[in-house]
């Protein structure tokens, strides 16, 4: 999923909230090779964006739902 947060934000502090927001995650795959990844991807016009990428452990409990609830945990 890709995160966008402002300029003006301590993009250290914003790629911690990110990447702990879906290793906290029950849901989230914590098998060695599937932990949560956070990159920082893009200077674009009005943001600077981040790229997170998790696996679900089992993904038929529906993947709309993870997504939604780790932005949550993000916001």
């Amino acid at each position: 999923m890709h995160i966008g947060v402002a300029y003006e934000s301590d993009l250290k502090l914003a790629f911690d909230l990110i990447l702990s927001s879906a290793t906290e995650y029950a849901a989230a795959s914590k098998e060695k090779g599937f932990e949560p990844e956070c990159y920082l991807r893009e200077f674009a016009d009005s943001s600077v964006n981040f790229l997170l990428i998790f696996w679900l452990d089992d993904v038929t409990q529906g993947r709309w739902r993870a997504q939604s609830d780790v932005m949550f945990a993000m916001w």
